[in-house]
Order: C-alpha cells, then sequence, then structure tokens
C-alpha cells in the first residue's frame, strides 16, 4: 500500500465575499487540530457558483477516493434532494416553491442521483424509502453501521 501523501489530497476551501467555508477535508482538518500539528497543512482555495456545485464537488472527491458508507449515502440523497423543486404548481403559504420530499423523486431523479453518487439507481430508491418511512432510531442504526440501507428497506417491505 503506498503511503499517505498530504499533498495528494490537500484542504479544499471554499473562498467566498462572507467567509471561507471547508468544502472536503474535515476530518483532515479535525485531526490537525486534535493532534497541535505544527507545520503548514495543503490547503486549495476553489471557487464555486453556489452550494449545488460545492455539493458535488465534495460527493465527487468522497466518491472518488473510497466508497460511500450507507450512512454517507443516506446523508448524500438526503441533501440531494432537498436541493430539487418541484413543479410550479407546488407552492408553501408564502408563494415560495415547495421542496420536494424523497417520495417524490422517482425514475429519471433516480439514475440522476445514482450517476452522481456511484451508485445503482436501485440503491437510490431504497434509500429514499428509508428516508421516507424509517423511525429515527432505525435510521440512527445506518448512522451507526449497526444495519445496512438493503436491510432496512427489505424489514420494511
Amino acid at each position: 500500500m503506498e503511503p499517505y501523501n498530504p499533498k495528494a489530497y490537500p484542504i479544499i476551501i471554499w473562498s467566498r465575499e462572507d467567509g471561507h467555508i471547508v468544502v472536503d477535508g474535515h476530518l483532515r482538518l479535525k485531526t490537525c487540530k486534535q493532534i497541535n500539528l505544527s507545520g503548514t497543512v495543503p490547503v486549495v482555495l476553489k471557487s464555486f457558483a453556489n452550494e449545488d456545485e460545492a455539493l458535488g464537488y465534495a460527493i465527487r472527491c468522497q466518491r472518488d477516493r473510497r466508497n460511500l458508507t450507507d450512512a454517507e449515502l443516506l446523508s448524500a440523497i438526503a441533501e440531494l434532494d432537498k436541493r430539487k423543486t418541484r413543479g410550479s404548481s407546488e407552492r408553501d403559504e408564502q408563494g415560495k416553491m415547495k421542496p420536494i420530499t424523497s417520495s417524490d423523486v422517482k425514475g429519471r431523479s433516480s439514475q440522476a442521483t445514482a450517476e452522481v453518487l456511484g451508485i445503482s439507481s436501485t440503491k437510490v430508491e431504497k434509500a429514499r424509502t428509508v428516508l421516507d418511512k424509517a423511525t429515527p432510531e432505525v435510521k440512527e442504526a445506518v448512522e451507526s453501521g449497526e444495519m445496512s440501507i438493503n436491510m432496512i428497506y427489505n424489514m420494511m417491505v
């Protein structure tokens, strides 16, 4: 196995007018702080057009570097779905577009999300079912690694 090279995976910072946001490298940054690392830590400042672009970049970094855990998949799918909107007929009390729920996005949307995450559309649809129908305790079991998305989905159907 090749030794870890921090220069290969710098901390990616989104430089915005209102401050800086870590987009990729949260754990590396946390570890550097915990061990009081002296010296320099590789950092790259990047510009993104918006949060969606920054989120897409972060997901691709995680996906390409390693396999996402089921907990990370649930979180990523929930975040990606939250950013989609319904058709113009679906508005809230203030007249703003309502965000869609996971169960509202099917078919081509599942395929698009699957391509972003590097997984199958079936896995996306199972994860959306878990997000929409599982209890908080069951979702916690996925987050802790005790249960998989597939296990919970199979228990639910």
